[in-house]
């Protein structure tokens, strides 16, 4: 049998393409949440029938979902361009890495100084030296992982809702990264307490606030590699790093942590100060 005519022909692709990259930038959005909430939480619902967070398979495979649907949704729209795959300053290194250790050290001195912690005592010089290179050598580790959300997160849908006009797209990404994390909080082990549902609003106010510091980094800098290092300092300093040096109290679990009362505090104070002194010097003002 010949066949004639085919139903598409060499032109179609390109047409195809044109057609994809005129896609306005909130359907594009819309697209990307689809497809990074679909395969997100089903990860999510295996781990929370399993390991949760422990699973550290699982966990690394979760966190790299945004970044593989941003990539491809880049990809199919033509625009891996505005990813952010650029070095940025050392500025904004030093602050995606400072602000999460100052934090940290500052919860540790909240919690000793209100009694709900005190302080271990081993310390020694050799001691305090090896933990830095540890928890330093650990955040760079820490940062791999955390570049899978921050390719999608900062890189593709922070740079979509500026393309779209969206303001305030700092507090509607850091509520839609917040969200993306709610299974775990309510029915598995991630950054949880005895009373999930405050645990769930602390986090929330915590990961909101930090949303408007990694994208003012972000957009400071232009690089998703210091969103990616602000995540991993995070992570390790706040999850890991100040734990080292404390003796929790019973209450620990309501004021230390991510999910504490302090953290959510200081990024909050730490967020309006960006909002109100910052944010309107940059070129695309997010407010």
């Amino acid at each position: 049998m010949k066949i004639d005519k085919l139903p598409f022909s060499r032109s179609t692709f390109p047409k195809m393409n044109n057609r994809l990259r005129a896609l306005p930038a909130k359907f594009q959005i819309l697209i990307f949440l689809l497809l990074t909430f679909l395969f997100s939480w089903s990860i999510e619902y295996v781990m929370i029938r399993g390991a949760g967070v422990n699973d550290m398979g699982l966990t690394f495979l979760l966190m790299w979902t945004p970044g593989i649907c941003g990539i491809l949704c880049a990809a199919l729209f033509k625009d891996i361009g505005s990813l952010g795959f650029k070095w940025g300053n050392l500025k904004s290194y030093a602050l995606a890495y400072g602000i999460p250790a100052a934090t940290a050290m500052l919860i540790l001195g909240l919690l000793i100084a209100t009694k709900e912690g005190s302080f271990n005592g081993e310390v020694s010089s050799t001691k305090v030296t090896r933990w830095f290179i540890a928890i330093t050598v650990g955040v760079l580790i820490g940062s791999v992982s955390a570049l899978g959300e921050e390719i999608g997160w900062r890189g593709f849908l922070q740079t979509k809702f500026q393309q779209a006009g969206i303001r305030g797209r700092y507090l509607w990404l850091g509520i839609i990264w917040a969200i993306w994390h709610w299974p775990l909080i309510l029915f598995s082990n991630y950054a949880t307490s005895s009373l999930p549902a405050l645990s769930l609003l602390l986090f929330t106010i915590c990961i909101v606030s930090f949303a408007v510091i990694i994208g003012w980094l972000k957009d400071i800098s232009g690089s998703v590699f210091v969103a990616a290092l602000a995540h991993g300092a995070h992570n390790l300093w706040i999850q890991f790093a100040y734990p080292v040096f404390l003796i929790k109290g019973p209450r620990d679990e309501f004021f230390g942590g991510e999910s504490g009362l302090f953290n959510a505090a200081i990024y909050l104070l730490l967020a309006i100060y960006i909002y109100r002194k910052k944010l309107r010097q940059l070129p695309t003002n997010p407010v």
